[in-house]
């Protein structure tokens, strides 16, 4: 009986280890998909093409060969989740006012 009560007791205590992570993970997935709402943000059939053109000039490989291999994978609404996550990303950042000032020094003592 006791094994058992202490596998229970270590899965509960792993998942709430990782409850924050997965809370914060979700919030951030919600927000980013509300923002690209809200700013009229989407990925176009040539964003989604521009992408695998990319990915098929960095592997050195052929578009068709990297289209191929996301429908097999079924990784095209991933793929495109992650785009609109990054032209969000792209879109606070310039829509951000980030003031630079330096960092005030303490003053020497005599």
């Amino acid at each position: 009986g006791g094994g058992r009560e202490r596998e229970a007791g270590e899965r509960k205590t792993a998942g709430e280890r990782l409850r924050p992570g997965a809370e914060f993970a979700i919030k951030r997935w919600f927000l980013l998909e509300a923002v690209g709402r809200q700013e009229d943000l989407g990925v176009s059939d040539e964003d989604f093409e521009e992408h695998l053109k990319a990915l098929a000039e960095a592997e050195g490989g052929e578009v068709d060969e990297i289209r191929k291999s996301v429908e097999r994978a079924q990784a095209e609404g991933r793929i495109r989740e992650d785009l609109l996550h990054k032209k969000v990303f792209t879109f606070l950042q310039d829509a951000a006012k980030i003031k630079e000032e330096p960092i005030p020094q303490p003053a020497e003592q005599s």
